[in-house]
């Protein structure tokens, strides 16, 4: 069950949405970071840190992650116009494993075939092949539309079919990346971020 507040995050006296996906892109990054094992602002805020784990791991496709130590998050914000590069160590079972998340994140707009096509290549480029330099590259596009919202469903369902047979993008709607809601986390600004309804 989500809960449903209204958020008054985005909520001023502005017009249009001045921003958000910029402002989004800075949340992850804050969150995605977060998730480190030896962070010392979440020593003290347990559900936090598994709110921020549960995103992290659903960024990258790994659903049972109870033994996984996350090491270190190093996050790239408009990285080559890419507006999120994350590289991420884990360990798992004793082994340690490299993962780059590469993120596109859309709060009004589609993902465009440039970003679609081309920006797989500038991390391959920087980061070489993931078989030869032994890491696995996840892309997500991101997007604000809901699952929850009807008039929504068709756009996500474009981007899908947009991203399907072209590329390796994985699309998730913002209420993919967010633990079900039972409790508040112990940061205010988090849950009227991230558990709010914007």
């Amino acid at each position: 069950m989500t809960k449903i507040i209204e958020s008054k995050f985005f909520i001023d006296q502005s017009e249009g949405d001045h921003g958000k996906e910029t402002i989004l892109t800075y949340w992850l990054s804050w969150s995605l970071r977060l998730s480190v094992e030896n962070n010392d602002y979440c020593k003290d805020k347990p559900i936090l840190k598994r709110y921020c784990r549960y995103m992290l791991f659903k960024l990258l496709g790994i659903d049972n992650y109870s033994g996984i130590r996350v090491l270190e998050v190093n996050v790239k914000k408009e990285w080559h116009r890419i507006d999120l590069i994350a590289e991420i160590n884990i360990e798992r079972d004793g082994c340690k494993e490299r993962h780059v998340l590469m993120m596109e994140n859309k709060a009004y707009t589609y993902m465009t075939e440039n970003q679609r096509d081309n920006y797989p290549s500038v991390v391959t480029r920087y980061h070489g092949d993931p078989q030869k330099n032994n890491y696995n590259l996840h892309q997500v596009l991101l997007t604000c539309f809901e699952w929850s919202n009807k008039n929504d469903v068709p756009r996500i369902k474009y981007l899908q079919d947009f991203c399907a047979n072209k590329s390796q993008w994985k699309v998730l709607s913002i209420e993919d990346i967010i633990m079900e809601y039972k409790q508040d986390t112990e940061s205010e600004l988090y849950n009227t971020f991230w558990l709010g309804n914007w």
